[in-house]
């Protein structure tokens, strides 16, 4: 970057400010979302986790949205560096009257990556869960197999030397 930054007009620090609001507004829905994404995860119902995952994506492409028209606002300043405009945004991200809420919104991204990680370990020891709980009722299954390969029940109630189901 040869050429010295323009900053930026009162109409793009206005626009970015905008955004940012915005920005943080669904940052704090999806972290929302989050908390209640990992509820449904405990409480192990489907149709919810899958309810939340589907509201969670949808906030997610907000989100990248938001990425997408703040480098916008940047393009129309730097309409030929396109390789430099995330570079030229972080500048103006960091000039006064947009610095606060810039920091929040990576406070609160950074929150929101911690509690997906946390989501995804639930996710992960869950799955791990099921797998050797049907691991477990597979391998038990196949010793206390109710028949024979002909069919014939082989069942005894201890102690009585009968069958189960004989009369």
């Amino acid at each position: 970057m040869s050429n010295p930054l323009p900053q930026p007009t009162p109409a793009q620090l206005a626009l970015l400010g905008s955004i940012l609001s915005q920005e943080e507004q669904k940052l704090q829905a999806f972290a929302q979302l989050l908390d209640e994404e990992l509820v449904a995860l405990q409480r192990g119902v489907a149709e919810d986790i899958e309810t939340i995952v589907g509201r969670k994506n949808k906030v997610a492409e907000e989100l990248q949205a938001f990425e997408r028209q703040k480098l916008k606002i940047v393009a129309t300043a730097f309409p030929n560096r396109e390789e430099e405009l995330k570079k030229i945004l972080m500048v103006w991200l960091a000039d006064p009257p947009l610095l606060e809420i810039w920091q929040r919104v990576c406070a609160l991204a950074k929150e929101c990556r911690l509690r997906n990680q946390r989501n995804g370990t639930v996710v992960r020891e869950l799955q791990l869960f099921t797998q050797r709980a049907l691991s477990l009722l597979l391998e038990t299954d196949a010793q206390l197999t109710t028949y024979d390969e002909l069919g014939r029940n082989r069942l005894l109630v201890t102690g009585s030397g009968r069958q189960i189901g004989s009369a």
